[in-house]
């Protein structure tokens, strides 16, 4: 080995190093994010003392979340009945309170400040799909994050136009060019979630009518899922929430869909449903997932501040329960697109 690949190996581990870093320190602002403003105005107010707002959410987290009845929340819980904790501030209970939320909701549980309104006009709020048409009659869809939809429709703001716009932008080339479509790589990479119910109606011609996902509470009841019939998607998790999409009949062409580590909960639905529920041959390519595929609730505390809390867990057509599980490729890789344009290339031929 001569002098300068010693050097070039030496400068990728601290490349590589110097990433592990990054990603640690944007978790951590991403947390601070959602915590501080709760804190901040939290202080000024007077409705509930610290103490008080710790004991109702505990009682929450103690009922309803998804590890009430793993050890590590038995022995936490245990502790706080046999020595009730004070505090005098709500930063310092803060603290405390997501620390419990970590060990009885895991990670893709949030506590986060209301948002009195949204001006879903404000530029680039949305972000929508890209479908580009490849050689050979291969369709290359990215589908993007849909956070903002998710916390705009829960404000109370109407956004059917948005909806429609996401999931058109998909449908429509589809619509137009199906007898030309030979396969179809569907790019979830990068897209943390957001809304269930416009990825899975952006994305219903993979699938037949019939249930695509179920839920499960922390207490393995079956609470609901996702299905779709005929022109109509429901999400159902306690209560049903039902859409009407624009429906087209399942397209029956091989299907790649791209994952990295940044996929996470709605995405990650999505994977497992066209991994799981769906009769065209489908494979999944890039990295292992997130791993966020905890059922949420939500629950509007004290102070104008929200719980989304994992309540419960997926289970796949094919039986697989996912809490809080990520998802394997099917080929794991570094140059996911390539290989899957691979795949189809050889499936669609066979």
């Amino acid at each position: 080995m001569n002098h300068n690949e010693f050097k070039w190996i030496i400068y990728q581990i601290i490349f590589q190093s110097m990433m592990k870093y990054i990603n640690l320190i944007m978790v951590v602002l991403i947390s601070f994010r959602l915590l501080c403003p709760i804190i901040i105005e939290a202080e000024t107010s007077s409705e509930i003392t610290p103490t008080e707002f710790y004991n109702q959410t505990l009682a929450i987290f103690n009922e309803e979340g998804l590890y009430h009845n793993e050890q590590p929340w038995i022995d936490y819980y245990d502790e706080y009945q046999q020595s009730p904790l004070e505090f005098n501030s709500f930063a310092s209970m803060m603290l405390e309170l997501t620390k419990a939320l970590r060990i009885v909701g895991g990670k893709h549980s949030f506590i986060v400040k209301k948002t009195s309104h949204i001006d879903k006009d404000q530029p680039d709020l949305f972000k929508y799909p890209s479908v580009e048409t490849l050689e050979d009659g291969i369709l290359h869809i990215s589908l993007p994050e849909t956070y903002n939809f998710f916390t705009v429709s829960n404000n109370g703001t109407d956004i059917t136009t948005e909806f429609n716009k996401y999931t058109e932008t998909v449908l429509n080339p589809i619509e137009e060019n199906r007898q030309n479509i030979k396969g179809i790589v569907l790019d979830l990479r990068n897209n943390t979630g957001g809304s269930h119910a416009i990825l899975f109606a952006t994305t219903n011609f993979l699938f037949p009518d019939g249930n695509l996902l179920s839920f499960y509470n922390n207490k393995d009841e079956k609470i609901g899922g996702i299905k779709i019939d005929n022109t109509t998607l429901s999400v159902a998790n306690n209560y049903e929430n039902t859409y009407a999409i624009k429906r087209l009949s399942q397209l029956n062409v091989p299907v790649a869909v791209l994952i990295n580590e940044y996929t996470s909960s709605a995405a990650e639905y999505l994977a497992i449903a066209i991994k799981d529920a769906t009769t065209i041959d489908s494979k999944l390519f890039g990295k292992t997932s997130a791993g966020y595929t905890s059922v949420l609730s939500g629950y509007a505390l004290s102070n104008d501040t929200d719980l989304l809390l994992a309540t419960g867990y997926l289970k796949s057509n094919e039986g697989t329960d996912y809490k809080d599980t990520p998802i394997v490729p099917d080929v794991d890789s570094k140059t996911p697109l390539d290989d899957a344009l691979q795949w189809l290339s050889k499936t669609s031929l066979d």
